[in-house]
């Protein structure tokens, strides 16, 4: 019995290990993101300050800004229908 719980002890370390390994290198992949947003010339370029220091915190992250400045709801439907939404949107 000790020899069982020893051994399972062992493949639980070793699994956890090997997760540990496979998080880390997920971590270091970039992760490309595409952001939709709508707004005055004043706001773009909050937005666009905002994603700056967003991306300065999480250097794996890029995200690919699409400013839509007028007709957003029309034009995000049609990039839902045409199976090219965005990752995240601000309306």
């Amino acid at each position: 019995m000790k020899k069982i719980m020893s051994l399972l002890l062992t493949l639980s370390l070793a699994l956890m290990l090997v997760c540990s390994f496979g998080a880390i290198a997920a971590a270091e992949e970039t992760i490309n993101l595409r952001f939709a947003y709508w707004g005055s010339g004043a706001e773009k370029e909050g937005i666009d300050k905002a994603i700056a220091t967003f991306e300065d915190a999480n250097p794996n992250i890029k995200v690919e800004r699409l400013h839509i400045p007028d007709d957003f709801v029309t034009k995000l439907n049609a990039m839902i229908a045409a199976n090219e939404a965005p990752d995240v949107s601000y309306s």
